[in-house]
């Protein structure tokens, strides 16, 4: 199923909000993670905060997961390291779902912190399924 126009725009609205949340973060601290969740036209905002972040992540896809039958669509948004060459970069994730997937779609996008001295988007943003991985430059421009 190619995701509809109205969720790359709900994903891209959380990756927004990631980014703008992570803009000015001081070295020691991290995103907290973020839904949107979508429900008869109605938006709510939903933070999980519990530490350790690996946690806190889990809880918010349970979360997300034992309401997905209630709700029409949601963004799940969450900071990260994925490796890349011999190291890692920060990447700020969202995991966006509506209803008629079988599985979320994941966006993925690089920045440099502003703890690096300024924040950045860095890149190209790009999407991912189980089934396979695609690179839309322009589509994934948040």
């Amino acid at each position: 199923m190619v995701p509809p126009d109205s969720l790359i725009l709900l994903a891209g609205f959380v990756l927004a909000h990631a980014a703008w949340s992570v803009s000015d973060l001081p070295k020691s601290e991290l995103l907290v993670p973020l839904a949107i969740v979508e429900k008869h036209g109605q938006r709510q905002l939903l933070r999980f905060e519990a530490p350790p972040q690996e946690q806190t992540i889990a809880e918010g896809k349970t979360t997300l997961a034992n309401r997905q039958a209630e709700l029409d669509a949601w963004a799940f948004g969450r900071e990260g390291l994925m490796p890349e060459g011999t190291g890692k970069v920060d990447v700020l994730t969202v995991d966006a779902w509506v209803k008629g997937m079988a599985r979320p779609i994941t966006f993925v996008q690089r920045f440099r912190p502003y703890s690096s001295g300024a924040f950045r988007i860095t890149g190209d943003g790009w999407s991912s399924s189980r089934a396979r991985c695609w690179r839309e430059p322009r589509r994934l421009m948040w």
